[in-house]
This record gives C-alpha cells, structure tokens and sequence, in this order.
C-alpha cells in the first residue's frame, strides 16, 4: 500500500509540474477573485508537505524555510486578495519540487 501512495503522489506532483510549466507573468497573476496565483498555490502544496511530512503537521517545529517565509503560505493569514502582492512569489515555484528530497523521500 505504501508503494501505491508514493508512486500516486509522484505522479501528481509531476502532473501538476508539467500542466504549470508557464511563465513568469502567467504564474504570478491573479486571473480570478477566487483564485490565488498558480505560484502562490504550489508553493502552498509544497510547504504543507513540509509541514505534514517532515514536521509531523506541527508549525511550532523548526522547518526548512525561515519562519516569515513560511507564513507566507499560510491560507487563514493571507486571503486570496492579498496573494498577488507576496514576497517572494516567483521564486518560490521551485517548493513542490525539492520538499520531499530535502527531508528524504518519502519511501
């Protein structure tokens, strides 16, 4: 069972890779009210699966990025409006990508 789960979360991940292969412009705008940017949400997945993974879901527990970065993610502290206007946003494309090799895989 635990083979399945990994091989369908590799899967997604990857999917969800190539259908945000965009750029820039495209991954930071917010194209409707409730929508965040495509950037803002997967570096969103990505930092929940270091908080779930790695930090068995306990924000207080030190984790891989600064503490003002990973609020950032936070979806009750930042409403949709104000994601567009996040530090940092570009670069953060890159999150979903390097949790779980960071922390280990997750076999």
């Amino acid at each position: 069972m635990h083979d399945l789960v990994v091989r369908d979360l590799e899967q997604a991940r990857n999917r969800t890779l190539r259908l945000t292969d965009l750029d820039d412009p495209t991954l930071v705008t917010q194209h409707d009210p409730l929508m965040s940017p495509l950037v803002w949400d997967l570096a969103h997945v990505g930092q929940q699966e270091e908080l779930w993974l790695l930090r068995a879901g306990d924000p207080a527990r030190p984790g891989m990025l600064p503490p003002a970065v990973d609020a950032l993610y936070d979806a009750f502290k930042h409403p949709r409006a104000e994601r567009p206007s996040l530090p940092l946003l570009p670069r953060s494309r890159r999150g979903p990508t390097t949790t779980r090799f960071a922390g280990g895989s997750l076999t």
